[in-house]
């Protein structure tokens, strides 16, 4: 697996051993191969969300900024540090455009 970057040509998903169900809050997600649980609620729901398909992380802020009051540049940080908390996790993956 390889980590995420912020190159626009990549594209983010959820990996495929990352298994999960919507709650009314957010998301509870386990990796299926280490046993690892997940709780995401607000924005990281969104982005877990977003990462069904594959994506790039600015399709995921220009869908975070048009949902929420962030503005793009501070939306753009706290979104390549969660991909990238997400692939430290193995739960994302990311493959070339």
């Amino acid at each position: 697996m390889t980590a995420p970057t912020s190159e626009a040509a990549s594209r983010i998903q959820r990996a495929s051993t990352a298994m999960g169900s919507e709650v009314a809050d957010g998301f509870i997600v386990m990796d299926i191969e280490n046993g690892n649980y997940f709780s995401f609620n607000g924005t990281a729901a969104e982005i877990w969300r977003a990462i069904e398909a594959p994506v790039t992380e600015a399709q995921i802020v220009d869908r975070l900024c048009a949902r929420f009051e962030i503005d793009p540049e501070t939306c753009r940080a706290k979104v390549a540090a969660f991909v990238e908390r997400l692939a430290d996790a193995r739960i994302a993956t990311t493959t070339d455009a």
